[in-house]
């Protein structure tokens, strides 16, 4: 695996492992999720015979390759932009399909079940050109395209933002937008039930571009929109809810210089209200590609810098809850590398994907890079005593064995579970507030059936905030060996 290293060293996080697939002409991910049953599946384009297809793949939590599927829109070359899991576990894709003459292209989306089947599929468009940059899945079982549309009179583009249910049938779609070029390039669901897009607008503000985020409720009716700009030229490229119902979204801004751009972080409550912005960059282009909450409810970010090393490279930051950068890792191989998308899984690992330059062919490849958490902040963790079995062998003369956990924590804790023989046995263990225990402030007290032989016991304690790493989710491997009775 030549595609990716780590060219600095102060990291939170360190490579877990990295991935690339394609083939001999240019394969591009552009979005991933974590799914259901853990995991991860990567979407964008492949090309060949000259055509561009969509590509799913699904990958293991380790990376090894389940299933992979390409979607071909007859006469079009199609590019998928977004992806969502949906209640029942399928899955479903959005994004762009076009003539190769690149004129009168339409929004393009397929639902797949889990196991990669397509489903149904439908195209939305109107005499000129309209895009899905992105998809969100909301709440009563549809999901929500946002992207633009050149299909009104003056053929300048307008955010455009189109509403789907289960079915793949269309529910309601608006446009927002002024005479000249409006796109929107992310949409998430709001806390409230609501729809929010993120992008660009040259029709408001001050400047040739700026950040432009439009508020609707569940039906699409606007509620607010504001623009935000410290330069005359910005876009914002991606967008995340955060745990107290605001949003953080990213992009790029225009640095000093002519080809000088910078990476642009902006936090707003839910009224639109900023928080705090933040700008990132060197000398070169930097641009934001990919923001998530990370589960100490700061941000992880990731974007391609030309500052380090004068070719693109993956960069990942990672900020405090103020936008305040506590470190960043820049991860490339030795030509051009392009992060689009970043998630954390359940475990609080990283997920990144994008493009690798393959020198030998001359093209790109999809490369996948996931991060795993090297060090945990001391007031996350928690410690974990088993008083009773006290011993990492024990004996037991019964098939009822209590178990007895004391459990120091400044989180609160969202499960303590049991495992026997990797088998779940207690799903959500008894825990009692020990005010008088001096040692621990959580007793875990439940009982386990024994099987005949030996026995492996683990115990995981997870808090609310989700931390789950080496040190949190704490294991403690028994051999409990039941006697004849």
């Amino acid at each position: 695996m030549a595609f990716v290293f780590p060219i600095s060293s102060s990291a939170q996080y360190v490579l877990d492992w990295a991935k690339t697939l394609g083939g001999k002409n240019w394969d591009e991910a552009t979005c991933v999720i974590e799914t259901t049953d853990r995991g991860i599946v990567v979407a964008g384009y492949t090309t060949k015979d000259d055509n561009r297809e969509f590509w799913i793949v699904k990958l293991s939590p380790d990376g090894f390759e389940l299933w992979g599927k390409t979607l071909q829109n007859v006469d079009f070359y199609s590019e998928a932009t977004g992806i969502v899991e949906m209640p029942d576990e399928s899955i479903v894709v959005g994004g762009t399909s076009y003539p190769k003459t690149r004129f009168d292209s339409d929004m393009w989306i397929i639902k797949l079940d889990k196991d990669g089947k397509e489903l149904w599929n439908h195209s939305f468009g109107g005499e000129n050109n309209q895009a899905a940059n992105a998809i969100t899945a909301t709440s009563d079982g549809g999901f929500v395209l946002a992207g633009y549309t050149e299909s009104t009179n003056d053929l300048e583009p307008d955010f455009l933002v189109m509403k789907i249910d289960a079915q793949g049938n269309m529910v309601w779609e608006e446009l927002f937008g002024g005479k000249k070029g409006d796109v929107a390039n992310a949409v998430v669901e709001t806390n409230d039930g609501g729809i929010a897009a993120a992008g660009y607008t040259m029709s408001k503000g001050i400047g040739h571009r700026v950040f432009w985020v439009v508020k609707m409720d569940a039906t699409g009716m606007w509620e607010w929109d504001e623009v935000y700009n410290v330069s005359t030229w910005e876009s914002a490229r991606t967008m995340a809810k955060t745990s107290d119902n605001g949003l953080v979204i990213a992009g790029l801004t225009k640095g000093k210089g002519h080809t000088n751009y910078d990476l642009r972080i902006i936090k707003i409550d839910e009224l639109g209200y900023l928080k705090w912005g933040q700008t990132f960059g060197g000398d070169s282009w930097e641009e934001a590609t990919g923001i998530t909450e990370a589960f100490d409810k700061g941000f992880v970010v990731c974007g391609f810098t030309k500052s380090k090393l004068t070719r693109e490279d993956f960069w990942i930051l990672k900020l405090d809850k103020e936008g305040n950068k506590e470190w960043d890792d820049v991860f490339g191989g030795t030509s051009y590398d392009f992060p689009n998308s970043v998630i954390e899984t359940h475990s609080n690992e990283l997920v990144v994907v994008g493009r690798t330059f393959t020198n030998q062919l001359v093209t790109y490849d999809y490369a996948v890079l996931k991060l795993k958490v090297e060090k945990m902040p001391d007031n996350l963790l928690s410690h974990i005593e088993l008083r009773n079995p006290a011993d990492s062998l024990s004996l037991c003369d019964t098939a009822n064995l209590g178990i007895t956990a004391c459990i120091t924590t400044q989180q609160t804790l969202e499960h303590v579970k049991f495992f026997l023989n990797d088998s779940l046995v207690v799903a959500n263990a008894n825990c009692f507030i020990s005010d008088s225990d001096s040692v621990c402030n959580v007793l875990v007290m439940d009982t386990v059936n024994l099987v005949k032989g030996r026995n492996r016991l683990r115990v995981e304690v997870v808090n609310k905030i989700g931390v789950i790493s080496e040190k949190i989710r704490i294991i403690y491997y028994l051999l409990i060996g039941k006697i004849e009775y």
